[in-house]
């Protein structure tokens, strides 16, 4: 019957058919999929094993993809633990924002003077919400959101558009799209031996060359809708596809959490239904007994209320008797949640107490141990993912977009700097670093990128503080050039004496 629905539907429109033809082909694909699960959350059940065999990355990202998206989306939208999880993931890694630093190993003054330049206008542009297409976030923000959805997710796809007005003062615009917008059920080998797999385009070296990406998000296409969903050809140049790569080989990213998501789901289920027994056992309160007999005559009690106040005083017959309910106690179910948590949290790279906010057990050391933990995954997070997949892609972008406004990038090099790290306790902390500095241990500038600053501007916000506390003949407590660490003056140097020291040391 349906060939020939489909013979009769394609003889009066081609373009109706080719599309009955996708979605049946998109059916067939989900069907496929739900018979070779890879991942408890994707799956109908959790007794036992129930591998198919060990099958390629490709293969399990492209059959478990779809619904476990749909999955985590639901679970973050309606699960306290994962939400919690996914914001705190992304918190702890994106901050307030990863912040461009330029700099060049030439020292001339010229060099340095365009590193400024540059550094001011990668400054403008990266905190101006017009170079996000929508409007909504400068990079920062884009950052946030893109790390978000890709743990929540498994993906995110950022489209560069070049634009005619320099609306952010570079003539350079994102778009950030969620990971739907690629065609996945797109796989089919090229005549110019390239192969589209699962939407992304790859040459023969299978390096990726181009991405298959819908005009309009699938969820908002309906089957009947008069227009169509088409996915078009994007150059890989134009388009950043930011997701965790676990595997070799790997095209597709999978949402972070799949190995606890169903543990997440049944505790809050579990804490839910506790609750309804507490509410229930609450709603009886008690049973009256009447006892029947010979001379248990006498004046009635008062009449049995339907529900029971606080204060209430009942007098009741002398052939009754009332015996109260005793609610189901939860001792016990405080450790159980505890210990479920704390594999969620394991499982998501965060410590328990980033995950509910839970400080009773903390001291410093068992802190300070906890944030040194998760800080490597978090730090790993970023150096494997964020800086090389998205940031660095970004700063490409921005080159060709400074050669628009007249000015070379091409010779410089762009560091990103990691949101500031709090301190647990100043007065702990503080003296070892400065004792670690002034032993050589550390210097100075990667003490300043351990706190979410740029040395060179903390170094140019120096220069011109002193400058002006000179011009106005004042000494800070705080100027170690003036007074010791000790509160003691330091004596100021001769004009004289400095004058034959630059002379000396000239002629060095």
């Amino acid at each position: 019957m349906g060939n020939i629905v489909d013979k009769f539907v394609g003889f009066f429109s081609a373009e109706a058919a080719l599309h009955r033809e996708i979605n049946r082909a998109s059916l067939e694909n989900l069907k496929r999929s739900s018979a070779s699960m890879s991942y408890d959350v994707t799956g109908n059940g959790r007794r036992g094993f129930k591998t198919n065999g060990d099958a390629s990355v490709k293969s399990i990202s492209s059959n478990n993809l779809v619904v476990a998206r749909k999955n985590m989306r639901e679970l973050y939208r309606n699960n306290s633990i994962i939400k919690s999880a996914v914001d705190a993931k992304s918190y702890h890694t994106v901050g307030d924002g990863i912040r461009p630093s330029i700099r060049s190993d030439a020292k001339s003054k010229a060099k340095q003077n365009k590193v400024k330049q540059v550094q001011r206008l990668v400054s403008l542009w990266a905190g101006s919400i017009k170079a996000d297409v929508y409007g909504m976030h400068n990079l920062f923000g884009q950052q946030f959101i893109g790390f978000k959805t890709m743990c929540s997710a498994g993906g995110v796809l950022i489209v560069r558009q070049r634009t005619l007005e320099a609306k952010s003062g570079l003539h350079l615009q994102i778009k950030m799209l969620e990971g739907d917008f690629l065609d996945h059920l797109r796989t089919v080998t090229l005549e110019n031996g390239h192969e589209i797999i699962n939407g992304v385009e790859v040459d023969r070296d299978e390096q990726v060359v181009a991405y298959w990406l819908f005009d309009r998000h699938p969820g908002d296409v309906g089957f009947f809708s008069r227009k169509k969903n088409i996915s078009r050809r994007h150059p890989a140049e134009n388009v950043i596809h930011m997701f965790d790569c676990e595997r070799p080989g790997q095209l597709l990213g999978m949402p972070k959490g799949l190995a606890s998501a169903i543990k997440a789901k049944n505790l809050e289920e579990f804490q839910d239904a506790r609750l309804e027994q507490q509410k229930i056992a609450a709603c009886f309160v008690g049973t009256v007994s009447t006892t029947q007999g010979i001379g248990n005559t006498g004046p009635a009690g008062d009449p049995l209320p339907e529900r029971a106040a606080p204060g209430q005083i009942l007098r009741l017959g002398n052939n009754q008797t009332m015996d109260f309910n005793t609610p189901p106690t939860v001792s016990g179910q405080h450790d159980f949640i505890t210990e479920e948590l704390h594999q969620i949290a394991s499982d998501w790279g965060i410590t328990y107490q980033a995950l509910v906010g839970d400080l009773t057990q903390v001291n410093f050391t068992s802190g300070r141990m906890g944030w040194l933990d998760m800080h490597r995954k978090i730090n790993g997070d970023r150096n494997r993912i964020i800086i090389p997949l998205l940031l660095e892609r970004i700063w490409a972008w921005l080159q060709e977009a400074l050669e628009l406004h007249g000015l070379s990038a091409r010779d410089l090099d762009c560091d990103w700097i990691p949101p500031r790290r709090e301190m647990f306790d100043p007065t702990k902390e503080i003296g070892p670093l400065i004792k670690a500095i002034r032993a050589g241990l550390k210097p100075m500038q990667r003490a300043l990128l351990e706190q979410g600053d740029n040395p060179d501007v903390i170094m140019d916000q120096y220069k011109e503080w002193n400058e002006q506390a000179d011009a106005r003949n004042l000494i800070f407590d705080t100027d170690p050039r003036r007074v010791s660490g000790a509160g003691n003056a330091n004596p100021i140097p001769d004009d004289d004496e400095e004058e034959k020291e630059d002379e000396k040391n000239k002629a060095a």
